[in-house]
C-alpha cells in the first residue's frame, strides 16, 4: 500500500470543508479595537433601552442578522423595524470593495461604534463599521446539473435553425432614493429619521421652578434637574406650602415682673404689676429663675 500522503490529507481537508459550508466568506479574522458587547438580533431583544444605553452607546460593539435594505453607497440595515425588536442602521467610514458584494438577505457579521439609540422606533445606530464575516444567501432555486454520455444520433438531422439562443437582457434593479420622514424634535433631540439623519436643533427643556419637594422640572418631559427649595418653616409651619414641621416644639411662655428675679406661670403670682410674657428659654437667659410658689 502506497503511503498516504500530506497533500492528499489537504485536498481531503478543503472537500470536507466545502461539503460542511465552509464556504461562508470570513472578511476579517481579528479586529483590534475592544468589544463591549456582542451578539445576534434575538440577543439584542432580550435588552431595554437603559441597557443599550449602558452597555452599547459610544463604544464598540458587534451585531449579526440579515440585510434588510441598502441604502446610498455606504449604508445597510440589519433586521427590519419591529414592535419587539431592535434593528439597526450601521454605517461604513468609507467605500470598501466588499460593499458591492453585499445583498439583501446576506447574513453578515458587523463591527462597529454605537453612536446613539432611538428607543421610541427601536433603532440602534452604529458608524464606523468594518465587515467581520458574511454568509451569502443561498439560492434555493438552483438545480442540480447532471451530464449524460454521448451517442450518436441515428434520427434525421434536425431542420431546426441552429443560431445560438441568448437569454433576454434585463436591467439591473436599483433601490429607489431614500426619502427622509422625520420625526419630531423633543427637548433633547432634533427631527430625526430612520436613517439617523437629522435636522434642525432641540427643543430643549421647559423648566418650572423647585417646589418645597419637587426638583426643578421641565413641563413638557418631566425631566428633573437640581435639588428641591426645601421647606422654611416659622412656628412650627412652612411658610410656603403649610406643612407642619415634624420636629417643632411649641415653647413654653412665662411671666416676668418689672422688677425681680423669677419667672412665673401666671400673671397673677406674687402680686406682679404689669408683667411681660417672654419664652421660658427668653426668660432664663436673662437671667429670671423658676418661682417655687408657681411652679
Amino acid at each position: 500500500m502506497k503511503p498516504f500522503k500530506f497533500g492528499h490529507i489537504i485536498s481531503l481537508f478543503l472537500i470536507v470543508c466545502f461539503l460542511t459550508g465552509c464556504a461562508s466568506e470570513i472578511v476579517k479574522e481579528h479586529i483590534d479595537d475592544p468589544i463591549a458587547v456582542s451578539g445576534n438580533l434575538d440577543y439584542y431583544a432580550k435588552m431595554n433601552n437603559d441597557t443599550i444605553e449602558e452597555k452599547c452607546v459610544e463604544k464598540h460593539i458587534e451585531v449579526t442578522g440579515e440585510i434588510s435594505k441598502k441604502v446610498a453607497s455606504t449604508m445597510i440595515y440589519i433586521g427590519e423595524e419591529q414592535e419587539d425588536r431592535y434593528y439597526f442602521s450601521c454605517t461604513f467610514s468609507d467605500s470598501i470593495k466588499e460593499y458591492d458584494t453585499l445583498k439583501i438577505g446576506d447574513t453578515v457579521t458587523l463591527h462597529g461604534v454605537c453612536t446613539s439609540l432611538y428607543g421610541s422606533i427601536k433603532l440602534i445606530n452604529m458608524y464606523g463599521c468594518e465587515i467581520v464575516s458574511i454568509e451569502k444567501k443561498s439560492n434555493e432555486n438552483t438545480e442540480n446539473v447532471t451530464s449524460t454520455p454521448f451517442t450518436e444520433s441515428t434520427t434525421e438531422p434536425s431542420t431546426k435553425s441552429t443560431e445560438p439562443i441568448t437569454e433576454p437582457i434585463t436591467e439591473p434593479i436599483t433601490e429607489p432614493p431614500h426619502t427622509h420622514s422625520f420625526r419630531e424634535a423633543t427637548c433633547t433631540d432634533p427631527k430625526t429619521c430612520a436613517c439617523g439623519e437629522t435636522e434642525g436643533k432641540a427643543l430643549g427643556h421647559d423648566w418650572k421652578d423647585p417646589t418645597c419637594s419637587e426638583p426643578k422640572t421641565c413641563t413638557v418631559c418631566g425631566t428633573t434637574s437640581g435639588k428641591t427649595a426645601g421647606h422654611d418653616f416659622v412656628d412650627g409651619k412652612c411658610t410656603s406650602c403649610g406643612k407642619k414641621d415634624p420636629n417643632y416644639v411649641k415653647e413654653t411662655m412665662v411671666w416676668i415682673p418689672q422688677s425681680g428675679s423669677k419667672y412665673h406661670s401666671r400673671s397673677s403670682c406674687s402680686n406682679m404689676n404689669n408683667p411681660q410674657q417672654v419664652t421660658k428659654s427668653e426668660a432664663e437667659s436673662m437671667g429670671y429663675t423658676p418661682c417655687k410658689k408657681c411652679h
